[in-house]
């Protein structure tokens, strides 16, 4: 099995390769829905986050707000520091964990996509990094559209 690794900046077509390699038969794994998987209330990742920032980041169903831990970790590059140093492990194993899954389903190629792949250190999880990469202005259009931005904010 080939486990690629994809990767680039944000807005320069990461889910759009993906989307394509899909279409061609890969096996896609996204770093944002393994994130999102992570946060699932009381598993080990969760109760990490909850103990080191505290019940106030907590929706009232249990769920972490994104935007509250986001408030406080994009303003303070420590805590940014902190709440890798509890995510990108617990993110490595589970993703470890679906590439074997997959393996023993015998798929042939799976594509791990994340934004952070050197950063979070899973490049030792692949075998081939691919980076996908687009001008400037294509990437100030594409997160325009995408996230609502106005060009000042992107």
């Amino acid at each position: 099995m080939l486990v690629i690794g994809l990767t680039g900046s944000i807005g320069t077509g990461k889910s759009e390769a993906a989307r394509q390699l899909e279409a061609l038969g890969a096996s896609i794994i996204s770093a944002d829905q393994v994130g999102h998987e992570a946060y699932t209330p009381n598993t080990e990742a969760w109760e990490h986050v909850v103990s080191a920032f505290g019940d106030e980041i907590l929706q009232d169903d249990g769920e972490i707000d994104r935007r509250k831990l986001g408030t406080i970790v994009f303003s303070d590059p420590g805590q940014l520091e902190r709440l890798n140093q509890i995510m990108h492990p617990r993110m490595a194993q589970m993703v470890a964990d679906k590439v074997e899954v997959l393996r023993g389903q015998g798929v042939e190629v799976v594509v791990v996509e994340a934004a952070l792949l050197f950063e979070a250190g899973w490049d030792s999880l692949v075998e081939e990094v691919w980076t996908t990469d687009s001008p400037e202005q294509a990437v100030i259009e594409r997160l325009k559209v995408r996230n609502g931005m106005s060009e000042e904010e992107v």
